[in-house]
């Protein structure tokens, strides 16, 4: 299908009518274009096995041509893209830039440190905090640091060794673990959701989270770290926070110290999250004053639905529930919570069709509310072509209904991938399971991808009112905020406290109670 080109002058002497013979691109084609402009025409050609059979001249207001951008290959808008970035970019000049470079040499030495050792087991030496010394960082750099454009530092890492093998036994390749963290991309700065004030710094992929912590957060976690590595290799779907780094950061200047923990982020920033929990099993405060504004994250009181989990892993999300829980009880941690983030399959859907051509749908209407009858398309009445034969008819509606297609998401996505792909469970409150799956792999003889527990795990939505209709989602979850010890401050919450509420309704209570309520509040979320 070919149309004039804008701006030229029609040649006299050349007919529409003229034969269609000879080969494409041979002599004349250009003035068949300059005249089919000229009356407002468009050629259509009839190709068989590459030989021109036929040609059509057509009016031009009779027929959709697909625009440039549905006849180009179109770029796939993933919601990598399409998200909204959180966190404000650290640029010079910002309050945390010599933080942020402070940070990202140390970690980038602290890699490179351990990388050159020889693989080792480990030994009770490696988890003591206090042997590894702290390394000067001058600006005009050292035999062992390199210049930099940051004020003088000290840099400290926490047990090197030890966070080494949780990265590899957690699946962390060091590679891409300082390319997020120390590569050509800046750290995005989080306002803390919390109580706490800890600062936090994103990698630009939303892979890692580097979280500020106070002197008795990183003594606990120091004193748990036998146990905690214990812990995470033994249980593989383990749902605790995966720490990957512990480091110190020192500005003699200002006479300043400030400590952080690098662990994995819950979310994927591939799949955007449309609403955000913190569950913890409590009442008192646990609720989000302006939940309806986007990004907040909402609390126990906030919570309207139960969560339908595949059969298979609500078993195994229980059974490590109770491990995880069992762990942070002997370590006497309470104040815990479930971040869990929800993500509608239904809102990916309508995203999807804001992404399309606004018209296409509208003047797709039009073209089949007149498909069946013998009027033209919309605002095309009166015109007729030059050609009224059968075979002219024939070609310009298939020609409208394959502009059609081009022009829609069918052309990036097509229904049958879709049905192939996607299975709504709405309709049958049933979650699906990998059993089919996993038996076509063994028969054709590709593995199936290891799933995660608290990654990407399909649910179904279901609203406590009983009036709204069920949703297909995807559910990421962890717990988080470990770090927290049932220490002295947390007891005489506990007593003040409980003056004045339900000593069941607190956050502040003994590991033991607190382990049980979150279970038992769990198992009323996830059905």
């Amino acid at each position: 299908l070919e149309e004039g080109g804008r701006g030229a002058t029609p040649r006299p002497g050349k007919s529409p009518q003229d034969s269609a013979g000879g080969s494409q691109g041979g002599p004349g084609q250009a003035d068949k274009l300059t005249v089919a402009l000229s009356e407002n025409k468009v050629i259509g050609r009839e190709y068989i096995k590459g030989k021109l059979i036929k040609e059509h001249w057509i009016d031009r207001d009779k027929v959709r041509l697909p625009s440039l951008r549905a006849t180009r290959e179109p770029a796939k808008k993933t919601k990598k893209y399409s998200k909204k970035v959180q966190g404000e970019t650290i640029v010079k000049g910002h309050r945390s830039y010599d933080l942020m470079l402070n940070l990202q040499l140390g970690i980038r030495y602290s890699i490179g440190k351990v990388n050159e050792e020889q693989p080792k087991p480990l030994v009770d030496q490696d988890f003591d905090k206090n042997i590894n010394r702290q390394v000067f960082f001058p600006h005009n750099g050292s035999e062992d640091t390199p210049p930099h454009s940051s004020t003088d530092f000290y840099w400290k890492t926490y047990c090197p060794r030890v966070f080494g093998d949780l990265r590899k036994r957690l699946g962390c390749d060091p590679g891409q673990y300082v390319y997020a963290l120390c590569g050509d991309h800046a750290l995005r700065e989080l306002s803390s959701p919390g109580k706490s004030g800890s600062v936090f710094y994103i990698s630009h992929d939303d892979q890692y989270l580097c979280k500020s912590l106070r002197k008795s957060e990183l003594g606990h976690l120091s004193n748990i770290l036998p146990q905690y590595h214990k812990h995470v290799c033994d249980h593989q779907n383990t749902i605790l926070p995966k720490f990957f780094g512990l480091h110190r950061i020192t500005n003699p200047q200002k006479a300043q110290r400030v400590r952080f923990v690098v662990m994995a982020n819950v979310f994927c920033r591939d799949i955007q999250i449309h609403r955000m929990y913190d569950l913890k099993g409590s009442v008192v405060g646990r609720s989000t004053p302006g939940k309806a504004q986007d990004g907040a994250i909402l609390k126990d009181l906030d919570l309207d639905c139960t969560f339908k989990l595949e059969r298979k892993w609500h078993n195994i999300f229980f059974e490590q529930l109770e491990r995880d829980c069992k762990f942070l009880e002997a370590a006497n941690i309470m104040d815990y919570s479930l971040l869990l983030g929800v993500h509608f399959q239904d809102e990916e859907d309508k995203e999807e069709e804001s992404c399309e051509d606004p018209g296409a749908s509208s003047a797709g209407a039009a073209q089949d509310a007149n498909s069946d009858g013998d009027q033209a398309p919309a605002g095309t009445a009166g015109l007729q072509t030059i050609e009224e034969d059968e075979d002219s008819k024939s070609f310009l509606d298939n020609l409208n209904k394959l502009n059609r297609v081009t022009s829609t998401k069918e052309r990036r996505t097509s229904e049958i991938f879709n049905a192939q792909t996607r299975t709504r469970r709405s309709d049958t409150m049933r979650p699906i399971t990998a059993d089919g799956l996993e038996q076509l792999s063994e028969a054709m003889g590709v593995a199936m991808p290891t799933r995660e527990l608290g990654v990407s795990m399909p649910a179904t939505v279901i609203y406590n009112d009983g009036e709204r209709e069920p949703r297909d989602a995807v559910l990421f979850f962890a717990i988080i905020d470990i770090l927290q010890d049932y220490n002295a401050r947390k007891q005489l919450e506990n007593v003040s406290k409980s003056v004045v509420y339900k000593r069941n309704e607190i956050s502040a209570v003994s590991p033991k109670n607190y382990s049980r309520r979150f279970q038992d509040f769990m198992a009323k979320c996830f059905v």
